[in-house]
């Protein structure tokens, strides 16, 4: 039986997707050209979510404690949003990058 490369709950199902994936490009710059914009697009969605938790717990925090309205506590927190909209960005270019090459590739879906 062939193992479900959808699955992506296993560390070898997803490196297997991958591989499979980067193995469907004929040209090999292009298969380099993927890898890479998988790595970055995977880093810049880390970054993201640490930011947008980041952002998050500020407001709950401030929130419980009842000081949101203080100067520091909404410049602290329009920092944080500010981060995490900077981050979103970058994963969004990431994103359609890797999109793009990813269009390009021979692959039965």
């Amino acid at each position: 039986m062939k193992t479900d490369y959808r699955r992506f709950d296993d560390l070898e199902d997803s490196r297997a997707y991958i591989r499979n994936l980067a193995d469907s490009f004929e040209n090999p710059e292009r298969m380099a050209l993927f890898l890479k914009e998988c790595d970055i697009a995977l880093a810049a969605l880390v970054d993201c979510m640490l930011k947008e938790s980041k952002y998050q717990s500020l407001q709950l925090s401030y929130y419980k404690k009842g000081i949101y309205a203080e100067d520091k506590s909404a410049a602290e927190i329009s920092d944080a949003w500010n981060e995490y909209l900077k981050a979103s960005t970058a994963f969004q270019q990431s994103r359609i990058k890797l999109k793009s090459t990813v269009s390009e590739a021979d692959v039965q879906c």
